[in-house]
């Protein structure tokens, strides 16, 4: 997991893959708050990203997941939330991996890692990294809008 901002995370990033340099490209050059809700297409299958607005959820209503086939690269456009983050190892598996879709859920056997979501923040979930996404601020429900960019392992 890296979290850092947008501008800085290059900086931050040891993962030199070719996959991982195509999405660093497309955020820094793109207009990220023009970008319209919906699939956004980068490099076919490779690289390509979702723009979505959603409210924020209390913890009760989520689960962890994790992805095998591709990293996360988890950019917030406008909103706050928290996002909960355990190594894979620790998720109790609720759903088991379903290859089709990359994803797998789960609950966590023990405490998390707490990772605060603002504008201009990114972070990176790796595939040994289960989250837990969108998941309110205090005790009132929040909208944001990120741009999920999904990037294949090579």
């Amino acid at each position: 997991m890296i979290v850092s901002t947008l501008k800085n995370f290059a900086f931050c990033n040891t993962e030199k893959s070719k996959n991982i340099e195509t999405a660093l490209s497309w955020l820094l050059s793109t207009d990220l708050e023009k970008l319209p809700l919906g699939r956004q297409e980068i490099d076919g299958d490779n690289v390509f990203a979702f723009v979505s607005s959603y409210e924020t959820k209390f913890v009760k209503e989520r689960q962890y997941q994790y992805h095998e086939k591709y990293i996360d690269l988890q950019y917030v456009r406008s909103g706050l939330e928290r996002i909960y983050v355990i190594p894979r190892e620790q998720m109790v598996m609720t759903v088991p991996y379903v290859d089709t879709k990359d994803i797998a859920f789960g609950m966590a056997q023990f405490p998390p890692s707490l990772v605060l979501m603002g504008p201009g923040i990114i972070a990176q979930f790796n595939p040994h990294d289960a989250h837990m996404t969108s998941i309110n601020i205090g005790n009132e429900r929040g909208t944001v809008e990120k741009i999920v960019v999904k990037v294949k392992v090579n």
